[in-house]
């Protein structure tokens, strides 16, 4: 059974950040008949007008608004949206975030946009719907679905960038969401008769032979330890065994905690661990991208702790790696080593997926006995992530996991190599700079040693 993209949130992110790419490559920052300014238009309007929700709207500023005005836009524009963040009110606290804009010269925010914090008042929905389209022009999903099979059509047209490529899946990484519930732009991506229109993307790029594997589970494995305030790391590794002994102790205490302190009621207001990953005590391992860049960079759930990283070539011999390609993989995996964790994640999960259900993850410690790693693949992450996976009476979920990641359960025997250091070039960008080499060098004046190569002539496909 071959699973689609277009069956898991992940997948169908990937496929829309895809076409939202190639449109704005061919029509500029912002068209207000484009797929992305439907979408935008469509998230506002859906929208709960009961102020537990604020959403950013834009307009030109300056001699911008006057070039506007002349050529017969509204003036309120929405400007690029990277990363379309909705602040949600929970009784007297609100969780943080931040927008990531990439906005042109002269735009400037209508809200509150950035830093809301424990406590903090905003306003509510209806203060900041006023950029909402009069009655007659109204998006629904079915204008969306045409959209998109419109952009889908063109996309078959042109040579996809391998940019575009690698930026559409950063994209569907960095807005999933485990601990609550998925953002505007899933879950309109999840009524059927958009996602349905997704399948014409989907199916070109089967027609094109895109290799998944290559945006980020390509080339060696690097193991990557995030640098923050200048301490230098030894990428320090623990007896493995110990260290899922330790997580299963901890686990299973924490979990007969919530059971005894948390109440049964899945809407409560509570959170707790809510990945379902081995411990991050273990080794672990990414590819590289399709230009050579470590895929932890663009790749990593919740995005990277730091702008300095040391990235570890490995050297790994023969081992026992089970790979996840789909969910009936990670569905037989629970199957066979289930680990009840329910009183732990109900209420995170439950904001998720909608289910109250008996959740179960695989018991890493006893999957070690039968297997020296775990990779989840690309396309098991596009496909299976983010999701309420079907495990007979019970259910599970792939969090917290990135794509082409590797967990090594037995870390022995493998070789980690020297350290180079690379630093992200810009914040809230994906291009990073190694700036020394493994034997310590200084490259920082080596033009040759900037990642992210972004040529429209490389491609991805067979």
């Amino acid at each position: 059974m071959t699973s689609r993209l277009v069956d898991g949130p992940r997948g169908r992110r990937f496929l829309y950040e895809l076409l939202a790419r190639a449109e704005q490559r061919e029509n500029g920052e912002y068209n207000e008949n484009s797929l992305v300014s439907a979408m935008w238009d469509l998230s506002i309007r859906l929208t709960r007008d009961d102020g537990s929700h604020a959403v950013a709207t834009f307009e030109w500023t300056g001699e911008e608004a006057g070039a506007s005005k002349r050529k017969g836009n509204t003036g309120r524009l929405i400007g690029r949206i990277r990363k379309k963040w909705m602040a949600r009110s929970r009784g007297p606290w609100h969780r943080s975030g931040s927008f990531r804009l990439g906005l042109k010269p002269g735009w400037a925010a209508h809200a509150p946009a950035a830093g809301y914090t424990s406590g903090q008042s905003f306003n509510p929905v209806p203060h900041w719907k006023e950029g909402v389209p009069p009655v007659r022009d109204l998006v629904t999903s079915a204008k969306v679905a045409v959209l998109i099979r419109e952009a889908s059509k063109r996309l078959g047209e042109e040579k996809i960038p391998m940019s575009d490529l690698v930026q559409a899946l950063a994209e569907s990484v960095i807005s999933a969401r485990y601990w609550q519930e998925p953002d505007m732009i899933d879950i309109i991506l999840s009524d059927p008769v958009v996602a349905d229109a997704l399948r014409d993307s989907e199916e070109m790029l089967e027609l094109l032979g895109l290799d998944f594997e290559m945006l980020a589970g390509g080339g060696v494995e690097l193991a990557a330890t995030w640098l923050i305030d200048e301490i230098d790391s030894q990428c320090v590794v623990k007896p493995s065994e110990q260290v899922l002994d330790a997580w299963l102790k901890s686990t299973v205490a924490r979990t007969e905690s919530a059971t005894r302190e948390r109440p049964d009621d899945s809407t409560a207001n509570w959170s707790g661990h809510w990945w379902s990953t081995p411990p991050r005590g273990l080794l672990v391992s990414n590819g590289e991208t399709v230009d050579g860049d470590p895929a932890a960079f663009s790749c990593t759930e919740d995005g990277p702790i730091s702008t300095r990283a040391e990235i570890r070539e490995l050297t790994v011999p023969e081992k026992r790696v089970l790979v996840i390609e789909n969910a009936e993989d990670w569905a037989e995996l629970s199957k066979r080593f289930p680990l009840d964790i329910t009183a732990e994640v109900r209420h995170d999960w439950f904001r998720v997926t909608g289910l109250d259900v008996t959740w179960i993850i695989p018991n890493w410690r006893d999957v070690a006995r039968e297997w020296d790693g775990v990779k989840l693949s690309v396309r098991g992450y596009l496909t299976s992530a983010t999701r309420a996976i079907d495990v007979g009476d019970n259910a599970s979920m792939i969090a917290g996991w990135g794509p082409g990641e590797t967990f090594w359960l037995n870390g022995e025997g493998i070789f980690v190599g020297e350290s180079e250091i690379w630093e992200q070039s810009n914040v809230g960008d994906l291009l990073w700079e190694r700036v020394s080499n493994r034997h310590g060098e200084n490259l920082e004046d080596d033009e040759t040693a900037l990642g992210g190569n972004e040529g429209p002539e490389d491609q991805l496909f067979n």
